[in-house]
């Protein structure tokens, strides 16, 4: 089986500090089969300019300059833009773990027959891994998984739609409880490092309220607790069947 074209999607504001080395390590990763996607929310000049750098010196670097209203939508644009079988998204100021990364997911197998693929990141500053398998109870009621620790099958985002931009904080949380509530979809955990992610200056670790986000969870919670109820009914409905069945049958005898 041919090794998959991965798209890497980084999106960029007022990064100039970080962005070469989260680039560098992305050059550094020993699979070839990847593109690049840089999606600028207009930043000063600095930033912009080591972009351009980077996209002159390598044809599989493409990116955008524009306003954008915040880093969700940046995603979104870049799950546009990308050509690739399957979409990660690095933050500017993250990198990869090592320079296997990529290879040992994607041309070890690990892959085939899946359409999501999870690991682990490494906190940059407190160096604590974070977080192991995740299932739909986890992620609706304790945690999220860490965006750089996921690789997507394009084809998902056209199955559960695209990060809602009006939740400003915990977006990325709110499709991946989409994702564990859809029917079919196959997710794998593996236990990999997957990324070095800078826990300091997230979304998360700057902004806790996400009113939005906190109403959808809500709903979700609801329906996950109707589930028993309804798996209850079936299985009673199912008896009561089969016992009018076995009622019958014994009068015909």
């Amino acid at each position: 089986m041919a090794a998959p074209r991965i798209s890497i999607i980084i999106p960029v504001y007022k990064a100039e500090q970080l962005l070469a080395e989260c680039l560098d390590g992305i050059l550094a990763q020993e699979y070839d089969k990847k593109e690049v996607i840089l999606v600028d929310g207009g930043s000063p000049e600095g930033s912009v300019e080591i972009i351009k750098r980077y996209a002159g010196e390598h044809s599989f670097i493409r990116w955008v300059s524009e306003k954008d209203r915040g880093v969700y939508d940046a995603m979104n644009k870049g799950v546009g833009m990308a050509t690739g079988e399957w979409v990660y998204f690095l933050g500017a100021d993250d990198r990869f773990y090592d320079t296997g990364v990529l290879a040992a997911i994607f041309a070890n197998g690990h892959a085939a027959g899946q359409d999501i693929i999870y690991g682990d990141v490494e906190f940059k500053y407190s160096k604590r891994r974070y977080d192991g398998p995740y299932n739909l109870r986890r992620i609706l009621f304790e945690s999220n998984i860490c965006h750089q620790a996921i690789f997507y099958r394009k084809s998902v985002f056209e199955r559960v739609g695209s990060y809602d931009i009006g939740c400003r904080v915990y977006s990325d949380r709110d499709f991946n409880i989409r994702c564990f509530m859809a029917r079919g979809l196959r997710i794998k955990y593996v236990d990999k490092i997957i990324a070095v992610y800078n826990e300091q200056d997230g979304l998360s670790a700057l902004e806790s309220a996400d009113p939005n986000f906190r109403a959808k969870q809500e709903s979700y919670i609801q329906e996950f607790n109707k589930k028993p109820i309804r798996a209850v009914a079936i299985k009673i409905r199912r008896l009561a069947r089969w016992v009018k069945r076995t009622i019958r049958q014994d009068r015909e005898h």
